[in-house]
């Protein structure tokens, strides 16, 4: 197998695999029997006891944490076995992977049913100045070059208003964390110190794309395998050369904490479980970012910002696994074997109590129930869901940082009139001192190109 393959990589988080032999036995039971098999040197065993539980459940905390000390104090027999098994873990289990998707594609398909359509998908260009990083944010060490920890220094903020209203001034102002590895390296120099980067000791990984996806995977491996694992992570969304466009995204997320525990940076974890209601994460997806994006960075994870980077560059490093984390924008070649594989299905789907599930938000109690076929259809790296023969494609704006007095307002006055699901009304998931709700808009094609004409970036509305 050549070592350097290309795969697309999607994060989801809730597991639909078939229980194993390791669930039969009490949490008690399963532990002491790891316990016995790593006394006696049954590594492999070992190894497959906590593979399988964390298939079925991979937010099992005591799990995740036994299965990081055995990453930790043993190396690894084979980089090539190492690559050949996550192989082997895509090309088998690609469909049960996907198939918790359909949960999504049912609302859209049927929430959403009025606007589904081919809204083009297109990336609006930006230059952003930079912005000096104002002098209170450095009294408080606001920059990434300070000698402490910024997440400790978060952590201690007595209050979570001010530590809430710290993180979004370091998240506007505070530039040089979006400053990559190389932004001193004179460019003649950059393919050379590349290639330098990449350690015959270690499992060299390169990782494309810098948002969410690339940033958590980078984390989780850094935090679990330390310094057995190289990661080099290469994006091209740049507002200068070597300086990566800031992290916009400010709306909010829906996971529950025990997803993060024991994967992530624990002072990354503490941060947003603290921000939070009871057993869910606090959390706007660029303030997720930029912790991750810093905690990579205090881990020796290096970064590369290139808008004029040239792929081919890879071919001349000694990397050993390369992972598409950017939803194949790129264009990439993949092993024959997943070229090979048609990932290819149609499920017969019915509307059920997404209706019910979602009153609560503003769906509308009324809106029809359907029958309608799902397709998992591919091309190239990346898998499309396909409804009725047509691409689930939707197009919508989101209202943030309404203060969350407003819900019962909103959300009596939505239910009344969202005759075709125009709006979708969040109430959040922050504490209830930091609480905000964030209203989903519905376009239809016409209403997006119009608006998309108007505004390419995030506007404050007076």
């Amino acid at each position: 197998m050549d070592k350097r393959w290309f795969v697309y990589f999607s994060v989801w988080l809730k597991s639909g695999f078939k229980k194993t032999e390791s669930f039969m036995l009490s949490k008690q039971e399963y532990i002491r029997k790891l316990h016995n098999l790593f006394e006696q040197g049954k590594i492999r065993e070992v190894n497959k006891l906590v593979y399988d539980r964390l298939l079925v459940d991979p937010s099992d905390e005591e799990v995740r944490k036994y299965s990081r000390e055995l990453a930790l104090n043993h190396p690894f027999s084979s980089n090539s076995k190492f690559l050949a098994s996550i192989e082997s873990l895509i090309v088998e289990n690609h469909n049960r992977i996907t198939s918790p998707a359909l949960k999504g594609w049912r609302y859209a398909a049927v929430i959403d049913h009025a606007f589904l359509g081919k809204a083009s998908k297109t990336t609006p260009e930006y230059r952003s100045k930079r912005c000096s990083i104002l002098e209170d944010l450095n009294s408080r060490r606001g920059s990434i070059k300070s000698v402490n920890n910024i997440l400790t220094d978060i952590i201690k903020i007595p209050t979570l208003r001010d530590r809430w209203q710290f993180i979004e001034e370091f998240i506007a102002n505070c530039t040089d964390i979006l400053e990559d590895s190389f932004i001193k390296t004179p460019e003649k120099e950059l393919e050379k110190t590349l290639f330098e980067t990449m350690d015959s000791n270690s499992l060299n990984v390169i990782i494309l794309g810098a948002g969410c996806t690339g940033l958590a995977l980078a984390n989780s491996l850094k935090v679990s395998l330390g310094d057995k694992i190289n990661i080099l992570i290469i994006d091209t969304r740049t507002q200068n050369p070597h300086i990566r466009r800031p992290y916009n995204r400010d709306w909010l997320t829906n996971i529950p904490s025990k997803l993060f525990s024991n994967l992530y940076d624990p002072l990354v974890t503490q941060i947003l479980e603290e921000f939070g209601e009871v057993n869910y994460l606090g959390a706007k997806i660029n303030l997720i970012e930029i912790l991750f994006l810093y905690s990579n960075k205090m881990l020796g994870v290096k970064f590369l910002f290139s808008a004029t980077y040239n792929i081919e560059i890879i071919n001349h490093t000694d990397v050993d696994l390369v992972i598409d984390a950017t939803g194949s924008k790129i264009a990439l070649d993949t092993p024959s074997d997943l070229k090979s594989h048609k990932y290819s299905w149609v499920k017969r789907q019915e509307s059920g109590d997404l209706v019910t599930q979602y009153r609560k938000y503003g769906v509308n109690e009324n809106t029809p129930e359907l029958t309608f076929d799902v397709q998992l259809r591919c091309s190239g790296n990346y898998s499309y869901p396909i409804i009725d023969g047509k691409p689930l494609t939707t197009a919508m704006l989101k209202i943030t940082s309404i203060p969350a007095v407003h819900y019962e307002i909103l959300i009596n006055y939505v239910a009344k009139h969202n005759y075709d699901n125009l709006f979708y009304i969040w109430p959040g998931r922050l504490t209830t001192e930091l609480n905000e709700v964030l209203v989903f808009v519905n376009l239809d094609i016409g209403s997006y190109k119009e608006i998309r004409s108007f505004y390419n970036k995030s506007t404050t509305l007076s």
